[in-house]
């Protein structure tokens, strides 16, 4: 990859989106239709690397995500990179932009 955090931001791997469905009569339906506004706003993301000073300025420098964390991340948040060979997204955002760390997945 080209491309690594600076300063206090981080590097996340956006989580490949739910598969639209076509109904019989050509209508594209959207697995997330039932989906409230709130979560349609957010979307989930692998921790792939935190810059050199992630964190430092919260908590005594204790990060809240690391480096294989899955997070819940604004939609709008942060700038969007697409790797030349894998065509894979990935999101540059700053530490604070995460709003939550998802445990299980």
């Amino acid at each position: 990859m080209k491309i690594h955090p600076a300063g206090h931001r981080i590097l996340v791997k956006l989580k490949e989106a739910d598969k639209e469905e076509i109904s019989k009569g050509g209508i594209l339906l959207s697995t997330g239709v039932d989906q409230d506004r709130r979560q349609r706003a957010t979307q989930d993301a692998l921790v792939v690397e935190l810059g050199p000073n992630a964190y430092k300025a919260f908590d005594e420098g204790n990060p809240w995500c690391n480096v294989g964390d899955w997070v819940k991340i604004s939609k709008y948040t942060g700038e969007d990179y697409t790797d030349e060979l894998t065509k894979e997204v990935f999101r540059i955002l700053n530490d604070e932009d995460v709003l939550a760390v998802i445990k299980g997945e």
